[in-house]
């Protein structure tokens, strides 16, 4: 399995197929109290594609969806990750 959990204090989040998910599952306890399943027609990073192709056609330098602050933020948090993993 290729499942994916996000774990808090009072329940969790369950993710099968992680790497192309379209459903999640939150738990209180073990006790499934929501489900979630995506409804788009694709999957993996096309709608990332479709996005940027759209920004491109219209002469956008910048996504009005995930503004380029918002990305460097997100690079920074991700850089902040590893170095805790690798200092493990």
């Amino acid at each position: 399995q290729n499942w994916a959990y996000i774990i808090g204090t009072q329940g969790y989040i369950a993710i099968p197929d992680f790497w192309r998910a379209d459903q999640c599952s939150l738990y209180y306890l073990d006790e499934r109290i929501d489900y979630f399943e995506a409804q788009r027609e694709t999957f993996g990073f096309n709608y990332q594609i479709e996005e940027v192709s759209a920004d491109i056609m219209a002469g956008r330098k910048q996504s009005g969806v995930v503004p380029l602050a918002t990305s460097l933020a997100l690079q920074e948090d991700m850089l902040a990750i590893r170095r805790l993993a690798r200092a493990q």
